[in-house]
């Protein structure tokens, strides 16, 4: 019986592009430390002002602040990578923007403010949510 394989391969007709995410604000909030943390490899990565974070494509990261107590305050934001399109798109790059609305002892407040693509002749468009 044959096996179902599953593969980091580009379908017929698509193209790979590079996908970021960034927290503008975090300044904000000096007193919390931001993280991604990735199920699928079982770690977590500390997100820094400026900074874009990546993570693998099939991952479902979650952000979180850790507070002055050390408790671990996370967002409910859903974020998915953006991998594929279709091969005579322009666009080369997607890198969304998010921003903290605030922070309380039981939820971290993100929202997908903005999108910034970047096309392959090097412009960029910047689209709001």
């Amino acid at each position: 019986m044959p096996q179902i394989v599953s593969a980091d391969i580009i379908l017929p007709g698509e193209k790979s592009v590079s996908y970021c995410f960034q927290i503008e604000n975090i300044f904000e909030y000096p007193d919390y430390a931001f993280y991604l943390e990735l199920p699928l490899s079982v770690d977590s990565e500390r997100i820094t002002q400026g900074e874009c974070k990546t993570f693998y494509k099939f991952e479902r990261p979650r952000i979180y602040a850790i507070a002055p107590g050390g408790k671990a305050i996370y967002s409910n934001l859903e974020i998915s990578s953006v991998y594929m399109v279709a091969e005579n798109d322009p666009v080369d790059a997607v890198q969304d923007i998010f921003v903290v609305n605030g922070i309380t002892d039981e939820s971290l407040n993100l929202t997908k403010d903005r999108v910034i693509y970047t096309y392959e002749d090097g412009s960029k468009e910047i689209v709001s949510y």
